[in-house]
C-alpha cells in the first residue's frame, strides 16, 4: 500500500481510538466532576472542606454516605467556603440532586447521537464520502476535549458530552470507511473489522488512564494530552488528503468525493432510493440493529459503577480506572475469539452468551471482594466483545454484498442501535440505582437480556437458511448470504 494511503488508514484507525477513550474516559472521576451537586450538603452542614482526591478524604466522604454520626475531622481543618457557583446549601437530601445531574450527563450524549449525528452521517457518508465527515467527528472531538480540560463546570461539561454525541459518529464512520477500501475481499475485510473492534476497545482504556493522570496531576493535564494526540491525527488525515487528491490516487474504491464523481447516475439513484426504513425492512439487518440491547450491561453500568465502588468498596480514582483494564484486555480477546468463530453461526453464540451475561450480572452485586467484582466485570465485556464483532462483521458483509451504494447508512442503523441502547441505560440506570438499589438495577438488566435472546435464534435461524432479498432488489437481483461461493462467512 502507498505510503500516504497507509498515513490515511492509520489516522481513520487513530480516530476511532481517540474517540472510543475519550467516550468512558470520565467514568472514574464522575464523583469529582458531580462534587458539589452530589456531597455538597453533607459537606457544608458538617463543616468540612469540599473532598479532594486524597486516602483522608475518600475515607471522609465514604462514612457521610453512609450518613454516620460519627464527627469527622481532617487533620487540618478549615472553614467551609461559600458554596460554589452561588448556590445555597439546603436540607433536602442530594440523591435527587445525584439522579438529575447523572442522568443529564450521560443522556446528552446519547440523544444527540441518536436522534442527530448517527443518522444524519451515515446519509453524509453516503452523499459527501467519509473523509469529510470524519474531519467533522475529529473537530468536534478536539472542542470536547479542549472543554474538559479548561472549564470546571457542570454545564460545560454537559456541552462536552453533546459534542461528544456528534463526534461518535466516527465510531461508526471510521470501520465504514476501512471496510469500503476492503469492500470486496472478505478475508481482509473481516481482519480490519477485528482491528476495529480492538480500537473500539479503547474505550475500556479510558478510565485506566483517566484514573491514575487525575489523581497525579488533576484535570487539565490528562485532557490536553489527549487535545494533543486529537490534533496530530487530524493534521494527518489532513496532509494525507491533500496529497492524494493533488495526486489524484484512487483510494482504493473509496467513497470519497472524487470517487463519488466517477459513478454512474444509477448508481447514485439507487444509493439515494434507499432509506433506512427500507434497510430495516431486512430481517437481517433489523435484528443486528434490535441485538445492540446486548450492550445494556455496560452503558448501565457507567454511570453507576464509580458511585457503587466508592459506596461499597471505598475504593480511590485509581481503583475506579483499574477495574477496566482487565476489561481491555478481555476485549481484544473477544476481538480475537470473534474473529476465529466469524465462519460459525455467530447468532447462535450470541444467544448462549446473553443467557450467561444475564447470569454473571445478577451475581455481581454479591462479590464479596473488590478483585471478583474485577473478574466478573471482565467476564461480562468479554461478552460484549464478541457481540460487538459479530455484529459488525455482520453489517459489513451485508453493505458490501447486499446493500453496496447504501454502506453508510447500513453501519449508521447499528450505531443508532448503539446510541438507543445508551439512551434507555444511560438515562433509568441513575434514576434506578438511586431509587431501588444496585442489586435490583442489574436484576432489571438480566431480564432485559433475557428477553433479547430470542432474537439471536431468530437470526441464527435465518442465518441457516440463508434467506436474504433485498427490499429494493428482485429475487434475481439479490444474492445469498453466508454462499459457499463467500468462504461460508
Amino acid at each position: 500500500m502507498e505510503f500516504w494511503k497507509l498515513v490515511k488508514l492509520m489516522a481513520t484507525l487513530s480516530a476511532l481510538a481517540l474517540e472510543s477513550l475519550m467516550l468512558n474516559s470520565i467514568v472514574p472521576i464522575i464523583p469529582q466532576l458531580l462534587e458539589h451537586p452530589l456531597y455538597w450538603n453533607e459537606i457544608y452542614e458538617s463543616g468540612l472542606t469540599p473532598l479532594n482526591s486524597t486516602k483522608e478524604n475518600q475515607d471522609v466522604r465514604h462514612k457521610l454516605n453512609k450518613n454516620t454520626t460519627d464527627t469527622i475531622v481532617p487533620s487540618t481543618p478549615q472553614k467551609c467556603p461559600p458554596p460554589p457557583l452561588g448556590i445555597e446549601p439546603t436540607k433536602s437530601a442530594p440523591k435527587d440532586t445525584t439522579k438529575l445531574k447523572l442522568t443529564l450527563l450521560f443522556l446528552s450524549n446519547s440523544l444527540v447521537a441518536a436522534f442527530f449525528a448517527s443518522p444524519l452521517s451515515g446519509v453524509a457518508a453516503d452523499k459527501f464520502g467519509y473523509d469529510i465527515v470524519l474531519i467533522f467527528c475529529l473537530c468536534m472531538l478536539l472542542i470536547e476535549s479542549l472543554i474538559f480540560a479548561f472549564f470546571k463546570h457542570y454545564i460545560a461539561y454537559v456541552i462536552a458530552r453533546l459534542l461528544a454525541g456528534i463526534s461518535g459518529a466516527s465510531i461508526f464512520i471510521a470501520p465504514a470507511a476501512v471496510s469500503r477500501i476492503f469492500l470486496k475481499d472478505d478475508d481482509m475485510r473481516t481482519k480490519m473489522i477485528g482491528v476495529s473492534i480492538i480500537l473500539i476497545g479503547f474505550s475500556n482504556l479510558g478510565p485506566v488512564y483517566m484514573g491514575p493522570m487525575y489523581d497525579a496531576f488533576g484535570q487539565t493535564f490528562p485532557f490536553l494530552l489527549l487535545t494533543a494526540a486529537i490534533l496530530l491525527t487530524l493534521s494527518a488525515l489532513l496532509v494525507s488528503l491533500i496529497v492524494l487528491k493533488c495526486k489524484n490516487i484512487d483510494d482504493d474504491n473509496a467513497t470519497t468525493t472524487c470517487i463519488q464523481e466517477q459513478n454512474n447516475n444509477q448508481e447514485e439513484q439507487q444509493a439515494t432510493s434507499l432509506s433506512f426504513m427500507q434497510l430495516l425492512s431486512d430481517p437481517l439487518i433489523l435484528i443486528p440493529v434490535l441485538l445492540c440491547v446486548t450492550g445494556l450491561v455496560k452503558c448501565a453500568q457507567q454511570p453507576v459503577i464509580s458511585l457503587w465502588l466508592v459506596e461499597n468498596f471505598n475504593t480511590g480514582t485509581v481503583q475506579r480506572g483499574i477495574i477496566w483494564l482487565p476489561v481491555f484486555g478481555v476485549h481484544v480477546i473477544g476481538a480475537g475469539v470473534g474473529f476465529l468463530l466469524s465462519q460459525r453461526n455467530t447468532f447462535f453464540l450470541m444467544f448462549i452468551g446473553l443467557a450467561v451475561n444475564a447470569f454473571l450480572i445478577i451475581i455481581m452485586p454479591f462479590s464479596p471482594t473488590f478483585l471478583i467484582v474485577t473478574i466478573i466485570y471482565a467476564f461480562i465485556n468479554f461478552h460484549e466483545s464478541l457481540f460487538r464483532f459479530f455484529r459488525f462483521n455482520h453489517m459489513a458483509y451485508m453493505s458490501a454484498h447486499v446493500y453496496p451504494t447504501a454502506l453508510g447508512r447500513v453501519y449508521a442503523l447499528t450505531k443508532i442501535g448503539k446510541d438507543a441502547t445508551y439512551l434507555l441505560g444511560g438515562s433509568l440506570a441513575p434514576v434506578i440505582y438511586v431509587d431501588i438499589g444496585y442489586r435490583n438495577l442489574n436484576v432489571i438488566i438480566a431480564a432485559v437480556l433475557l428477553t433479547a435472546s430470542p432474537l439471536a435464534l431468530v437470526g441464527s435461524i435465518l442465518r441457516r437458511q440463508k434467506h436474504i432479498v433485498g427490499p429494493v432488489q428482485t429475487s434475481d437481483e439479490a444474492r445469498p448470504l453466508f454462499a459457499e461461493t463467500t468462504g461460508n462467512r
